[in-house]
């Protein structure tokens, strides 16, 4: 009987210094898109990147922008889960050739691309994979265009 009395005891307790404590959120969903959850914490960092990158060009409000970076945002997603579903991958000497292009582009060589990437505030890791994700969708979007298209000859078959 005692201790099941300690446990109860030691149960409130603990119940009682949670509840006074001061809760702070870590981060909140922005969206959740099927099985992926975008953060708003990803959404911040996205806009901070366009902001970065708008050199002079007149953005939107704040909240229309957020409000278009986080449609990308979600386009993005279901691209992505469309991508992983078929098994389509971007190997990373794949990405590495695709980053070296990348920065011969910009008449760089790829220590030169990473001091650029880092003089604009952007993380090389992020950036690759950000990389790999925009491959991974330049893929996506023809194949998902010609299920569309069959659809579409379905439908218009159908009547």
């Amino acid at each position: 009987m005692t201790i099941k009395r300690f446990i109860n005891a030691a149960c409130f307790s603990l119940l009682a210094a949670s509840a006074s404590a001061d809760l702070t959120p870590l981060d909140r969903i922005a969206a959740v898109v099927d099985d992926d959850i975008i953060m708003k914490s990803e959404l911040d960092s996205r806009v901070g990147v366009v902001k970065n990158q708008s050199q002079g060009v007149a953005l939107p409000p704040d909240d229309i922008l957020a409000s278009q970076v986080l449609e990308r945002l979600i386009s993005e997603s279901i691209q992505l889960q469309m991508a992983e579903r078929s098994g389509m991958r971007i190997s990373d000497q794949e990405l590495n050739a695709t980053i070296d292009e990348i920065a011969k582009q910009n008449g760089m060589n790829l220590a030169q691309f990473k001091k650029a990437l880092e003089k604009d505030g952007i993380n090389y890791l992020d950036a690759r994979e950000q990389i790999r994700r925009e491959r991974l969708i330049s893929q996506v979007q023809p194949t998902a265009w010609v299920a569309r298209s069959k659809l579409a000859n379905k439908t218009s078959t159908a009547f």
